[in-house]
């Protein structure tokens, strides 16, 4: 039989008490670092709910039993407090941001939640320029245009925003276009075997080129192993977390200024990706966040027009940008500039900054030009280590963009379209370095080639390096490799990881497949002939097989040291073997066997009359 209505009533508000006296006596915020890639600097702490005595320790389960018993809001404000008593007293000692959690069905009491923090801020003494407010792409229920109303009035006070879990929810791109976040927090599961699911690796790296095009930085969370953290590197993710860098801990003296991080992979890398960006930077006014809106007045007035100024946190790392448009209205009314430098009214710069584009000076700037230069009428923000180094203005953007095509256009193939001499060398320099993974290089030379180009000319013998080129290019797609375009009738191709034996088969098919398109190009009587004549090296005439290609690869075990030029060196050795023998395809491991074993296949493709 049900409880009167009363009754039931005051059980309910019994049980809502007893839970927060245990929330008050029970809760801890644990804290778990943020690191930057390169340093492995702390740039923030994430406070997350742990429990003890009578409450669960998960904060999944604290949140449910919190949502059970009508109670979110004191919960979630309850962490807050204890995450900043904690921070207050690490920030006196220099420590950098504070992430806090903010539960997605709070978001539509955003003013209820901004002025609880607000007072918190000012009990501890921390400024709420110091905060970065989560929220979950997985728990929003509200509207877009809600939330984007909630965002405004949470920065608007000076709170950074964050959405954390990207991709796990349903509005994502959505949610990042209405936000315009400060920080990206890419979800676990796109981290989670990174370094051997090339599906990941090419969602994740979209993703990281449209953030920092729109001024976000992205953090890699739930990184787990070394590989994962150098794959989440190599893919300019700027901001680490996860359990390989530290576990969230309540034990507060265990926090460090730095954690270890492994180093950079060394390799020299292609040129037009490298483009070094800093001949193009301009030195323009800054502003930093907390500055007064006196001296921000000041400073747009002596910047002589300058279209944007760069607004700085305290360590110097963009926080986006003010638009001297935006500004101008106030500048030129005497009754604006009294307003807004009236302190009792509370005009802040925060309401002011906007993101702006923000790229890192190591940034592959290339794949990302043509959004840049789209999206970027007011310049680019340029970073290194985090840290602000100089403004791309516009102009610098459309010279940067002449260059880089001038460049790629030199590392192309002009005929194949595929990468040449120079980014095969960075190629196999990568390749070279890689040293924990299997690895494969691979030379293929079209054999009887000058005779046939002599016989059909050269326009056909450009369709038969392009028949090459394109049977190169759909193992390209379907391996992840590098393939490049040596010159004449000779290619490269290269490739790390898992899957290399089926990448070695295609290899290995590739000789048939090439001889069998091939053959559309000879006319009925040469096909039937199965050969052409033609001048051997000596000038005497022979008969020259039809076209086909001779294949050789190098395989290298993990953990197997090797230098580009000895693989160059092997490769160069195993043609030379495989043409003075008529073997078609050889293959061979660089120094210790690794389980492939060496093969070759007899072949009939020099002249009969060598």
């Amino acid at each position: 039989m049900p409880y009167p209505p009363d009754l039931s009533d005051a059980l309910s508000v019994g049980k809502r008490r007893r839970f927060l006296d245990d929330a008050r006596s029970g809760l801890r915020s644990a804290l778990q670092p943020i690191v930057d890639f390169e340093t492995g600097k702390v740039f923030a702490y994430e406070g997350l709910a742990r429990g003890s005595g009578r409450l669960p320790d998960a904060a999944v389960d604290i949140f449910a039993a919190a949502t059970a018993h009508d109670c979110v809001f004191e919960v979630d404000l309850m962490l807050a407090e204890r995450a900043l008593e904690v921070y207050a007293g690490l920030r006196a000692g220099g420590w950098p941001l504070l992430f806090l959690n903010l539960h997605g069905g709070l978001l539509a009491s955003w003013q209820r939640v901004r002025d609880a923090l607000n007072t918190l801020t000012v009990r501890h003494a921390v400024r709420p320029t110091d905060i970065c407010i989560e929220l979950s792409e997985a728990n929003q229920t509200l509207p877009m245009e809600a939330i984007a109303e909630a965002v405004r009035g949470l920065r608007a006070s000076g709170y950074q925003v964050a959405v954390d879990d990207f991709g796990t929810g349903h509005s994502g791109l959505l949610m990042l276009y209405h936000t315009e976040p400060d920080f990206l927090k890419i979800d676990r599961f796109f981290i989670q075997a990174i370094p051997e699911d090339s599906k990941k690796r090419l969602l994740v790296g979209s993703i990281v080129d449209l953030a920092h095009t729109l001024g976000i930085r992205v953090i890699a969370e739930g990184i787990e192993t070394v590989a994962e953290m150098m794959s989440c590197r190599d893919i300019r993710c700027d901001l680490a977390q996860g359990y390989h860098i530290a576990r969230p801990t309540t034990d507060y003296a265990a926090l460090r200024p730095a954690y270890p991080v492994p180093p950079r992979r060394r390799h020299r890398t292609a040129a037009v990706g490298r483009l070094d960006l800093r001949p193009y930077l301009d030195v323009i006014a800054t502003l930093t966040v907390n500055a007064r809106m006196r001296e921000v007045l000041e400073v747009v007035r002596e910047s002589g027009g300058q279209p944007v100024i760069p607004v700085l946190d305290e360590a110097g790392a963009p926080r986006g940008a003010l638009r001297e448009a935006d500004i101008r209205p106030i500048l030129f009314s005497p009754f604006g500039r009294e307003l807004v430098q009236n302190e009792s009214l509370k005009f802040s710069l925060t309401s002011y900054v906007r993101p702006i584009l923000t790229v890192d000076i190591e940034t592959e700037i290339a794949p990302m030009l043509d959004l840049i230069t789209d999206a970027a009428a007011d310049g680019v923000l340029v970073t290194e280590k985090m840290g602000y180094i100089g403004y791309l203005s516009s102009a610098a953007l459309l010279q940067l963009a002449n260059e880089m095509r001038l460049r790629e256009a030199s590392r192309q193939n002009p005929l194949s379209g595929l990468p040449g001499n120079e980014a095969i060398s960075a190629a196999l320099e990568a390749l070279a370095g890689q040293r924990g993974k299997r690895r494969v290089a691979c030379y293929i030379d079209i054999d009887n080639f000058k005779p046939f180009n002599d016989r059909y000319g050269f326009e056909v013998g450009d369709r038969a390096i392009l028949l090459c080129a394109a049977e190169l290019k759909s193992i390209r797609q379907d391996h992840d490799a590098f393939v490049g375009h040596i010159g004449g009738d000779d290619f490269f191709v290269c490739a790390t990881g898992a899957g290399i034996d089926h990448l070695i088969w295609r290899l290995d098919a590739l000789r048939d497949r090439f001889a069998a398109a091939a053959e559309a190009l000879y006319s009925a009587e040469d096909r039937s002939a199965k050969s052409i004549p033609g001048k051997a090296r000596d000038g005497t005439e022979a008969r020259f097989p039809l076209l086909s290609c001779t294949v050789v690869t190098v395989a290298l075990d993990a953990g197997e040291t090797a230098a580009a030029a000895a693989i160059s060196s092997r490769l160069a050795e195993l043609k030379a073997e495989a043409k003075r023998d008529r073997s078609g395809v050889l293959h061979a491991s660089l120094a210790a066997a690794i389980g492939l074993p060496e093969r070759r296949r007899d072949g009939d493709d020099a002249a009969t009359s060598a």
